[in-house]
C-alpha cells in the first residue's frame, strides 16, 4: 500500500490477529501468539497480548510502511511493516521476518470525552501499574449485531442491535492496599435520571432525561453515557 492508503486503511480501526512466520512459498504457517490493536484516527493505539497490555503509537513512512513504538520503550523503539491487504484484512511483515496477520478488523474506531474534557492526549487511561485506590465500571451489552448465525434474524437484530443495553453494569473498587476489592451490580431495570452525554459519532451532545430505564444509557449515547450516568448516581 502507498502511504495515504495505509493511512486510509490503518488509523480508526480495532484489529485482532495472530502472529506467524512465512513459509518458501510466502504463506503463513502456523499461529503463535495472539493480539490484538485499536488504533485511533490520530494514531494513539492500544496493543494487547497474553502478556498485557500497553499504549502506543503508529506512523506511516513515505513507504507506506506501517510503524509502532510503545510506551514501555519511551516510544524510542519504531518497527515497521510492510503493509498488505489480505482476505481476512491484513498482513504485516517485519524487516526481521516478524509477521502479524490479522483476524478481524473493525473500523470507525473514535474517541468521544465526557463533556468538559478533551479525548486526547490526557482521557486514555493509563493501563500500566495503578498506584493507590481506584474504581473501574464494567458494561456487557445485549446486542445482536455481527454475531451471526440464529442472531442474524430480523426479530433477533429488532430485539437489539447497534450498541445494545447495557443489561450488566458493575463498579469494582479496588481498595487503596490492593488488598480486597468491592464489587456492586446495578440492576438493569432501575428507573433514573440520565444526564446529557457526549453523542458517540462525535457531533454534538445527546439530551438527558430525568427518567428512564438504567439500561438504556448504552444505546442512547454509549459507553460514555453508562459513566455519566453511574457518576450521577453515586
Amino acid at each position: 500500500m502507498s502511504a495515504d492508503e495505509a493511512k486510509a486503511a490503518l488509523y480508526g480501526i480495532d484489529m485482532q490477529g495472530y502472529s506467524t512466520v512465512l513459509d518458501a512459498h510466502g504463506r503463513p504457517e502456523g499461529k503463535g501468539m495472539t493480539w490484538r490493536e485499536c488504533i485511533t484516527p490520530k494514531g494513539e493505539t492500544l496493543y494487547e497480548t497474553p502478556a498485557g497490555v500497553e499504549h502506543g503509537r503508529l506512523k506511516i513512512d513515505g513507504r507506506g510502511q506501517a510503524c509502532f513504538a510503545y510506551e514501555g520503550t519511551g516510544y524510542k523503539d519504531w518497527n515497521c511493516f510492510s503493509a498488505a491487504k489480505v482476505p481476512t484484512g491484513f498482513r504485516f511483515v517485519g524487516g526481521f521476518g516478524d509477521v502479524f496477520v490479522t483476524t478481524s478488523v473493525q473500523t470507525g474506531v473514535k474517541l468521544v470525552a465526557l463533556p468538559g474534557h478533551t479525548p486526547l492526549p490526557q482521557d486514555i487511561p493509563n493501563v500500566g501499574a495503578i498506584d493507590g485506590g481506584v474504581n473501574l465500571l464494567l458494561a456487557g451489552t445485549d446486542s445482536r449485531t455481527g454475531l451471526g448465525g440464529i442472531y442474524e434474524s430480523s426479530e433477533e437484530q429488532d430485539a437489539s442491535s447497534g450498541a445494545g443495553n447495557n443489561d450488566v453494569t458493575m463498579l469494582l473498587h479496588i481498595a487503596q492496599d490492593h488488598k480486597s476489592m468491592m464489587v456492586v451490580s446495578f440492576p438493569r431495570d432501575l428507573m433514573v435520571p440520565i444526564p446529557d452525554c457526549p453523542d458517540p459519532n462525535g457531533s454534538g451532545t445527546i439530551d438527558g432525561t430525568s427518567y428512564a430505564q438504567f439500561n438504556t444509557a448504552l444505546s442512547r449515547g454509549g459507553l460514555n453515557c453508562v459513566v455519566a450516568t453511574v457518576s450521577k448516581m453515586t
